[in-house]
């Protein structure tokens, strides 16, 4: 067997790491096929001043790994070759940098274009030069990932000065940009107290599961994973106890619920176990949280009262004593 073919250990692994579609999914591809459509109609000089769409949920929600994805089946994101044999990316996709304001995300993305950008020009200059690039370059379309990076600080003048360079952006007859951002929580605050932003944008909501509302997704997680993994599934995985330890244990998103029904099945087809199991979640979760077994909320008793933030409580004190017992020897 060569080095690069996978045996068939490492083919189920793969198989079961591919994107697993959830409901989600229809939702980011009508958001995204409106953008397009907005597009195209801006081009014709009649497109709605909705040019702009949000993407707001927790870390680890799911957000990021979900656009890109969709983004994939969108054809109008893709590259193609203009009339003069140049390859064109409508589709410009990057990270907010960190740390972040308005000057230095002007600078990531025209660097993000392949633009070497001095020092010398100021802010106002390089937003000129950010819109004209885009423009020449083809790009109609602009996701920035982690945008609550230029929220950082939080005060309501830098938040101003956020909402005025992004409509600075979409305020372009000749060239109609589309934008994308998402975030966690915080990124709500440039749409509050400006509705000229708010009225060109569209929201779309991460949130959290719940318990019971999404015990069907849940169910539908495990055994759709497993089955991509060829494993079976133990019947106590489908029971509501271990469901919401499950919930609790991802701290409620989507992204990491799946995230643990993957590795788990890993786990699982690394040892050759045919069966998907609690003990194999509990060692995995133990692994990733450096809890001891008392902690553990797929095997504790009193699991309702633990927290994956509080996995490592206690250490606390005794780091606490350590350093007054080092103080204490000077």
């Amino acid at each position: 067997m060569s080095a690069n073919q996978p045996d068939a250990t490492a083919a189920r692994r793969h198989a079961v790491r591919n994107y697993y579609e959830n409901s989600r999914d229809g939702l980011v591809q009508t958001h995204l096929r409106e953008l397009v459509r907005n597009s195209a109609d801006a081009f014709a000089a009649a497109g709605s001043k909705r040019a702009c769409l949000f993407v707001i949920g927790e870390s680890n929600s799911g957000k990021t790994y979900t656009l890109e994805q969709s983004f994939k089946r969108v054809p109008e994101f893709q590259p193609y070759e203009n009339e003069y044999g140049e390859t064109i990316h409508p589709l410009l996709s990057m990270y907010a940098p960190t740390p972040c304001n308005t000057k230095t995300l002007a600078i990531a993305i025209l660097t993000e274009m392949g633009l070497a950008v001095g020092g010398k020009l100021n802010e106002a200059a390089l937003w000129e030069m950010l819109k004209r690039q885009l423009m020449q370059r083809g790009i109609r379309f602009l996701f920035i990932d982690e945008m609550s990076h230029v929220l950082r600080h939080n005060s309501p003048t830098q938040i101003r000065q956020v909402q005025d360079r992004l409509k600075h952006l979409l305020n372009n007859k000749e060239w109609p940009l589309h934008t994308i951002y998402s975030g966690v929580g915080n990124l709500a605050n440039l749409l509050e107290g400006d509705p000229q932003l708010s009225n060109r944008t569209r929201v779309m909501r991460f949130s959290p599961l719940a318990w019971p509302t999404d015990k069907a997704f849940l169910t539908k997680c495990i055994r759709e994973v497993a089955a991509i993994g060829e494993i079976t599934v133990s019947d106590i995985l489908l029971e509501d106890d271990f469901l919401e330890r499950l919930l609790k244990a991802s701290r409620e998103s989507t992204g990491t619920v799946i995230q643990s029904v993957k590795e788990a099945c890993c786990t699982a087809i690394n040892r050759g176990i045919p069966e998907l199991s609690v003990k194999t979640f509990a060692e995995n979760y133990a692994r990733d949280t450096g809890c001891i077994p008392r902690d553990n909320i797929f095997t504790a008793k009193n699991w309702r009262e633990l927290s994956p933030k509080t996995a490592l409580h206690d250490l606390e004190g005794r780091l606490s004593e350590s350093s007054n017992s080092k103080k204490g020897s000077k």
